[in-house]
C-alpha cells in the first residue's frame, strides 16, 4: 500500500473558497542570527505554479484521497523529509487567521 494525504473538511471547504487548491511543503531556513532555524512550512498554490513546481523545481506530486488530482494534490519538495504512510493536513482558526496544519512529515 502507497502513501495516502488527507484533507479535512473544514480545509476542502476552506479551499474550494480559494483559487490555490493545491498544498505546497516546504522547507524554510534561516541562517540570519546567531543559530540556524530550519522548519517545515505550508502554503497554498494555484495549477500554473502547481505545474511549475513539477515540471521545473522536479517536486513529488501526491494525490488527495478522495480529489480528483486535476484539481488539488500535495507538492513535496525533493528535500529529504520523514514523511509517514499517513499525512494529514487540517485548517486551523487563531482569531481571523487561518493556517494549515500537518501530522505525519518531520525534518
Amino acid at each position: 500500500m502507497g502513501r495516502r494525504a488527507m484533507v479535512s473538511r473544514e480545509l476542502w471547504e476552506y479551499l474550494n473558497g480559494k483559487s490555490k487548491k493545491n498544498i505546497v511543503v516546504e522547507v524554510a531556513t534561516s541562517d540570519t542570527s546567531d543559530f540556524d532555524v530550519t522548519e517545515i512550512f505550508i502554503r497554498t498554490c494555484d495549477n500554473k505554479h502547481r505545474d511549475y513546481l513539477l515540471n521545473k523545481k522536479k517536486y513529488r506530486r501526491q494525490e488527495i484521497d478522495g480529489i480528483d488530482p486535476e484539481e488539488a494534490v500535495v507538492l513535496l519538495p525533493n528535500y529529504r523529509l520523514e514523511i509517514d504512510e499517513e499525512i494529514q493536513f487540517d485548517l486551523k482558526k487563531i482569531f481571523i487567521f487561518n493556517k494549515i496544519t500537518y501530522k505525519g512529515i518531520r525534518l
